[in-house]
């Protein structure tokens, strides 16, 4: 039960993005963008909370395969629609200075894609190498 520093990122980014869509469902004057994308938002951003708590915190036994397949989909796509809010918000001239979380907590969900893309991909590679290591001595 160790939380790595992607999975710290990665629950931030959700827990923030979660946020982000509830205040703006709530508040519908807070901002432009329809119901529906808010709502999509919070659903991405459940979905990447779930698998930041069962595939990062809880021990190896437990996992969530759905959301440890479409992982960095996921993410892009929280970024997005962090990017969307403020692209929204511009339209209408009524950008603010809280659109600096926004883009930082866009720039967080690409940041934890792309660790967590290459945290796999050196252990695909070390995975490899011992089985290579392993076939040449036999």
């Amino acid at each position: 039960m160790t939380l790595m520093p992607i999975g710290a990122l990665k629950l931030y980014v959700c827990i923030a993005s979660l946020v982000t869509a509830v205040h703006e469902v709530l508040q519908p004057a807070a901002g432009n963008i329809e119901y529906g994308a808010y709502l999509l938002l919070g659903c991405v951003a459940g979905v990447g909370l779930m698998d930041a708590i069962v595939n990062d915190i809880l021990p190896e036994r437990f996992t969530a395969r759905f959301a440890a397949a479409w992982k960095h989909p996921i993410f892009f796509m929280l970024a997005g629609g962090q990017l969307s809010a403020i692209y929204a918000d511009a339209i209408y001239d009524q950008l603010s200075w809280h659109h600096i979380r926004y883009a930082v907590d866009a720039a967080g969900a690409v940041m934890a894609a792309a660790l967590d893309l290459r945290t796999r991909f050196t252990a695909a590679r070390d995975k490899h190498a011992a089985h290579s290591v392993r076939d040449s001595v036999a």
